[in-house]
């Protein structure tokens, strides 16, 4: 996945990251955008942000109460929060 283009990694539905972000695998898709970033000098400060936005939200999600289970309303994950806060969310089940 490391060979894709920011395209295709990161504004791609079901490719890139998101393949292991649809599977819960937020940890596996915040190493793999870490990855990403390593081997991707060339992108700009705006792709970089972006996927850095992307990593970040990845691990709050992992370190969320409710991970691997269905979010009830009123869940707030802070944009730019520290990326392994934890969330105020409602398990539903």
């Amino acid at each position: 996945m490391l060979s894709l283009s920011y395209g295709d990694f990161d504004q791609t539905y079901g490719s890139g990251f998101r393949v292991l972000y649809d599977r819960g695998q937020y940890f596996e898709g915040a190493v793999l955008i870490g990855d990403y970033l390593k081997a991707h000098r060339e992108l700009t400060i705006g792709q970089q942000k972006f996927l850095s936005q992307h990593r970040n939200a990845s691990r709050r999600l992992e370190s969320a109460p409710c991970h691997g289970r269905e979010v009830g309303e009123g869940v707030w994950f802070p944009p730019y929060g520290n990326a392994n806060q934890r969330s105020n969310s409602v398990c539903l089940a």
